[in-house]
């Protein structure tokens, strides 16, 4: 696949109005304010960062399903999430007791999952607290573009390609020295020859599904050329993978709806909540937020634009700089 590094917007621009396409018009637009919140996103101001994120990913998704899912978000469609209070909290105005959920109405995120898996409908609401949200996207982000060793705590989250499940074989919440099993479809074979694996390569007994069984030092180290391919804009069809959370089973959802999730999360703290914002991010988790706002963007840019133009394009971080 080609790998653009440099101005994606005319290459998506490009793709948005090819001749044929549905929607072309509406697509167009909502890339072009992607891409003007992208470019505000250079203000050194944090409460603007969480406030800019939040649309560039809302109008880039809307062009995603306006193009490539042949969906038409009108002005009048619900964002499809809601942040909420646990009021069974000791405090329910920290930020880590406020919640982000699916709403009623049908919304940006309901299309969006619904779209990228097929036949599968939401039913339980997706809901996470600020700081899990945070944990999640950052280690997910670190595990998938470092090959620096992760703590115990950082390899609860891992990013894999396609319908792909990450089983934790010991049923701990963390990874750390437990053999973790890659499970993708025998379609999938190509990206990872026996050769690579030569001592953990299985087949199902039903054909039906490929086992990987290895620990995540091998895919650091010896397996270095495969885990390259272990990451979540690899496949052209509807990549997305699982996310384990250590108080539910495992959830599928995508980079895209967890990163909406976030920036709705954050963006509603900064907008309306100054105080509790101001505590976030001078709190323990500061650093994480300031880190999700700095490196996510190019990233998640890169992936909508991936997923609309078929290709992979990747936004070098100096974008924002």
């Amino acid at each position: 696949m080609a790998v653009l590094a440099s101005d994606p917007w005319a290459y998506v621009q490009h793709v948005i109005r090819h001749p044929g396409g549905p929607t072309p018009s509406d697509a167009s637009a909502y890339w072009v304010q992607c891409e003007r919140f992208f470019a505000s996103l250079r203000s050194e101001s944090y409460e603007a960062r969480s406030l800019h994120l939040y649309y560039m990913i809302l109008n880039g998704c809307k062009s995603l399903l306006s193009h490539r899912y042949g969906l038409s978000p009108s002005r009048s469609l619900t964002h499809g999430v809601k942040t909420t209070v646990d009021h069974n909290a000791a405090d329910p105005s920290h930020p880590s007791n406020w919640r982000v959920a699916e709403s009623q109405q049908v919304g940006v995120l309901q299309c969006i999952t619904q779209s990228r898996v097929p036949g599968v409908r939401s039913t339980n609401p997706i809901a996470a607290s600020t700081e899990e949200l945070l944990k999640q996207v950052v280690w997910t982000h670190r595990a998938w573009t470092t090959a620096e060793g992760l703590d115990s705590k950082d390899e609860w989250f891992l990013p894999v390609a396609g319908k792909v499940r990450l089983e934790d074989l010991r049923g701990k919440p963390g990874l750390s020295g437990t053999p973790v099993r890659f499970r993708f479809r025998v379609s999938d074979r190509v990206k990872f020859q026996p050769q690579d694996m030569p001592t953990y390569f299985a087949l199902d007994p039903d054909g039906e599904w490929v086992g990987q069984d290895f620990d995540w030092g091998n895919i650091q180290s010896e397996h270095a050329s495969v885990r390259r391919h272990i990451d979540i804009i690899s496949s052209r069809e509807k990549p997305s993978y699982y996310v384990r959370k250590s108080t539910a089973a495992f959830q599928p959802t995508s980079q895209i709806a967890l990163n909406f999730m976030l920036s709705h999360a954050l963006s509603t703290l900064a907008r309306y909540h100054p105080r509790q914002w101001s505590e976030a991010l001078d709190g323990r988790l500061g650093w994480v937020i300031k880190e999700y706002l700095t490196v996510t963007p190019a990233q998640m840019l890169g992936i909508l634009a991936g997923e609309i133009s078929g290709r992979i394009v990747q936004i070098p971080y100096s974008a924002l700089s």
